[in-house]
């Protein structure tokens, strides 16, 4: 599945020492965040993090030949923690 995204302003929430977290501005009929995850090193975008509706859950999307090992996988596990306790905050 191939994203683009066009003029969308965005904010970068995280970076460790491999990768770089990229919330982007969230369309009006969204209610969840969609993160871009991008390798600092040459700047390509590696996957995303997003809602998924049937899961009830945000999710780790993948791209296409990419390769994840277990640290740079921790890492994602870490963002998805905090959007999930930050969407707790967010319905109490």
């Amino acid at each position: 599945m191939s994203v683009t995204y066009v003029k969308t302003k965005y904010e970068v929430i995280k970076e460790t020492k491999y990768l770089r977290f990229t919330k982007l501005e969230r369309p009006p009929n969204k209610k969840t965040d969609t993160i871009i995850i991008e390798s600092k090193s040459g700047g390509y975008i590696l996957g995303r993090i997003q809602w998924f509706g049937r899961w009830r859950q945000y999710c780790f999307f993948a791209y296409n030949e990419t390769i994840w090992n277990s640290g740079c996988l921790e890492d994602v596990n870490e963002v998805i923690n905090e959007l999930k306790e930050q969407k707790k905050l967010e319905k109490s």
